[in-house]
């Protein structure tokens, strides 16, 4: 029973922490961290998070070991090549290798 009330204790400073935030990025990685909890207990928690309208999914491509500053909101958003600035050069982007996900904590506007 005392687990049980730590992890609810957690997850309640867990939502103001993200609260404070404001628009900062959230990994997966760090909610698994921070609440101690599985990958896929992580996936359904930022499932909820997007649902209630905390945090949207969002996007970066890394070219070259180089992540770009660049941020989509949907994976149709990203091109199947970008142009290297530094390279002079195109490179093709693959969805697998070279896109990361990650979830940006916005404010609700509305409360």
């Amino acid at each position: 029973m005392e687990k049980k009330l730590a992890k609810k204790a957690d997850f309640e400073q867990f939502l103001e922490d993200l609260e404070l935030l404001g628009e900062s990025r959230l990994y997966l990685s760090a909610v698994a961290r921070i609440l101690k909890v599985s990958r896929q207990n992580s996936l359904d928690i930022i499932e909820i998070l997007v649902k209630l309208d905390i945090v949207h999914p969002r996007y970066l491509v890394k070219i070259n070991n180089k992540l770009l500053s660049t941020e989509y909101e949907g994976l149709e958003e990203i091109p199947s090549q970008i142009f290297d600035d530094e390279l002079y050069e195109d490179f093709p982007i693959n969805i697998k290798e070279d896109v990361f996900m990650f979830f940006k904590v916005v404010r609700d506007e509305r409360c």
